[in-house]
């Protein structure tokens, strides 16, 4: 808006044309490399505007048909995600239903609170060898780190 530089990115290109007997049959230069630079120029554009993103996660059903599961359930389905974590977590304090703590954790996630989601999901991971649960908990610590990354960012720009 102001005219200052926020970032330098220095990017280097070797590009060649195709072989021409004439001088004059040579491409300009612009033409030769302007692959390269429309694809920096969408690199810069991604890096320094908000843009949004959509995720889907999906809960696990029920094995053992408890009828608080099935409550929880249609909570999540209703966009009460806080009062269907809550319900899971309680189901899973209780019983130890693996589908319900998965399903807490999963809605942990969705909440914004990712620490107590990747413990949760990391506690899942140390009796099951569900492949679903050790991808949860790489999606969860991309998201703390990215979210240390949006700080700092933010904190960065604060300071200016």
């Amino acid at each position: 808006k102001d005219n200052s530089i926020i970032s330098y990115k220095p990017a280097s290109y070797t590009v060649t044309s195709n072989e021409y007997e004439r001088r004059s049959d040579l491409p300009n230069a612009y033409s030769v490399i302007e692959m390269q630079l429309n694809n920096l120029v969408e690199q810069i554009y991604r890096d320094i505007h908000p843009y949004t993103e959509t995720k889907y996660l999906q809960l696990k059903s029920d094995k053992s048909k408890n009828p608080d599961f099935k409550i929880a359930q249609e909570m999540a389905k209703k966009g009460l995600t806080k009062e269907a974590q809550e319900k899971f977590a309680e189901i899973y304090s209780k019983t130890q239903n693996f589908e319900a703590g998965y399903n807490a954790a999963i809605l942990m996630q969705v909440n914004g609170d990712l620490n107590n989601s990747y413990d949760l999901m990391k506690e899942l991971s140390n009796v099951s060898s569900d492949k679903q649960v050790f991808n949860a908990l790489k999606d969860i610590q991309f998201e703390i780190d990215s979210a240390k990354k949006l700080q700092l960012q933010n904190a960065a720009r604060s300071m200016r």
